[in-house]
C-alpha cells in the first residue's frame, strides 16, 4: 500500500484540479482512478450549468446528428452515440492528478 495526494476538479474557469485529500491505495493507477471519479462527480454536480453538458444534451445532439446524416435515429444507435458525446464532454472538462505522499499527514503543500 502507498499514500497519494489526490487532486480533482474542473478545468476552464473552474480553477482546475484542487487538493482533495491524502489516501492509501494499492497502486498509483487506483489512486488516479479515484481522483478521476472525484473530478467526474464535480462535473456531474454542474451538469446543465455554465456550459457543462448533461447526458440529455448529448442525447439530443446525437439524435439530431443521426437524423441529419441518415434520416432515421434508432434508440440504441442514438444512445450509443450520446454516450460517446457525453464521455467526450466529461473528458474535456475534468482535471485530476495524483502525487506520491509519505503518509496520511502529508497534505497539500500549496
Amino acid at each position: 500500500m502507498a499514500w497519494f495526494k489526490l487532486y480533482a476538479g474542473l478545468s476552464g474557469g473552474f480553477g482546475g484540479s484542487t487538493y482533495q485529500g491524502t489516501f492509501e491505495f494499492e497502486t498509483e493507477q487506483e489512486a488516479s482512478d479515484a481522483a478521476r471519479q472525484m473530478a467526474r462527480e464535480d462535473y456531474e454536480s454542474y451538469e446543465g450549468l455554465h456550459g457543462i453538458l448533461s447526458y440529455d444534451d448529448c442525447y439530443e445532439e446525437a439524435f439530431n446528428d443521426i437524423v441529419h446524416e441518415e434520416g432515421d435515429a434508432l434508440p440504441e444507435e442514438t444512445a450509443a452515440l450520446a454516450e460517446e458525446y457525453y464521455e467526450d464532454a466529461v473528458d474535456s472538462w475534468i482535471a485530476y492528478h495524483v502525487e506520491p505522499a509519505t503518509g496520511p499527514e502529508d497534505g497539500d503543500d500549496e
